[in-house]
């Protein structure tokens, strides 16, 4: 989902075009029927479009004019939208409904509200039962400007469309496999003593850990607070498809085995390094797979070494702990456009330990400011 400010730019954009379309609904005011704003979000979540949706409240919808929604009697919340999607999950097919966050933000001095729908493959979104006057097992969706009438169903060639997205079949291997690792549907069986993890659906798809050379690097600099005793390892996740390996994912076991996740990446910044763990990538996708299996997430409240400067600062940034951000590959760009110099890449990060670390510590802390400018409320913060 994406951040305010690029919401913000986002709909200054859509706003230019003087029209609606596809993946893009205005509305003047909030909705006072609960079952027009159900319609109107299900036309969105199923409609065909890579990328997130945006029902826009503030604008009018006949001459794209920006009125705000500070006085709007009927405005809602994101808890109040929440609760009419949960109170009713029961009412929905496998009880799935959209995922969504409403977020405000200010163009020419006024309110709007952007309810921001995430792209997740579990199209099509119906419903099972009437809510406010939508009706059953009618699959509704969005194309140019129009939604599907409340009376209608969607085209079966549409339909058929979005049963294909929900199962990757228009995907390559390793864009399934991305997506498959962020839903629950994996069994673990037993093979000549190895454990291999196959996805229930799909079969062909498996996970199985091999062990990692000598040289693999396991004491990088975020796991340095975690050392308890000098066991940390690292080992690989093989992702096959059929017998085809598609991707090999460096996974590291530290604090005296007692934490594992997968390595973030890293890019050089000031003789120093900064770690991430980029959303878009398998990668990442597996690391959340591993969070799911041990019910925690071990990239989050590492602990922070020495009594140095840089120690204390991350300390007053990161009571809790650092956590490794999670960042988009465009934002991570920018950064590194914007604070590294042309050739700062191929500059060999410090080789000495106790500086490597405190470079680490405060390439973190730029990171992170920086990233806090851009998404105050976003997961990209090491902050809890």
């Amino acid at each position: 989902m994406t951040d305010e400010r690029d919401t913000r730019s986002v709909v200054v954009d859509l706003i230019r075009l003087q029209s609606e379309g596809t993946h893009w609904d205005f509305k003047r005011e909030h909705h006072e029927d609960k079952g027009t704003l159900i319609h109107d979000v299900l036309c969105l979540a199923n409609c065909d479009h890579k990328g997130d949706r945006y029902l826009i409240f503030g604008v009018d919808d006949s001459d794209y004019s920006i009125h705000g929604v500070e006085n709007n009697a009927g405005r809602k919340t994101q808890a109040h939208i929440a609760a009419l999607f949960r109170d009713n999950a029961k009412n929905f097919s496998e009880n799935v409904i959209p995922k969504f966050q409403l977020e405000e933000i200010t163009l020419c001095g006024k309110t709007l509200d952007v309810l921001v729908i995430e792209d997740v493959a579990k199209k099509p979104y119906s419903l099972i039962k009437p809510i406010h006057g939508v009706r059953p097992y009618y699959i509704y969706t969005r194309g140019n400007d129009t939604n599907t009438p409340k009376d209608d169903s969607a085209k079966s060639h549409e339909i058929e469309k979005m049963w294909r997205q929900r199962f990757g079949l228009d995907l390559t291997p390793l864009e399934r496999v991305r997506q498959y690792l962020l839903d629950p549907d994996w069994s673990t069986m037993d093979d000549n003593e190895e454990q291999v993890d196959f996805h229930n659906q799909f079969p062909e798809f498996t996970i199985r850990s091999v062990a990692g050379q000598d040289y693999v690097a396991c004491h990088e600099e975020w796991t340095r607070g975690e050392i308890r005793s000098d066991t940390n390892s690292a080992n690989y996740f093989e992702i096959r498809y059929h017998q085809t390996l598609i991707a090999k994912v460096r996974f590291v076991v530290f604090d005296d085995r007692k934490k594992v996740c997968v390595a973030p990446k890293w890019e050089a910044l000031k003789s120093g390094r900064i770690y991430f763990y980029e959303k878009e990538s398998v990668e990442y996708a597996m690391h959340r797979f591993l969070c799911r299996r041990y019910d925690r997430d071990d990239s989050k409240a590492l602990r922070i070494r020495g009594s140095t400067d840089a120690s204390s600062n991350a300390r007053n940034r990161w009571p809790k702990g650092l956590n490794i951000p999670v960042v988009r590959r465009k934002s991570l760009q920018e950064f590194l456009i914007e604070k590294r110099p042309p050739n700062q890449s191929r500059l060999p990060p410090s080789r000495d330990d106790d500086e490597q670390y405190q470079l680490f510590l405060e390439n973190q802390l730029e990171f992170d400011k920086w990233m806090s400018q851009r998404e105050p409320n976003g997961e990209s913060s090491s902050r809890e």
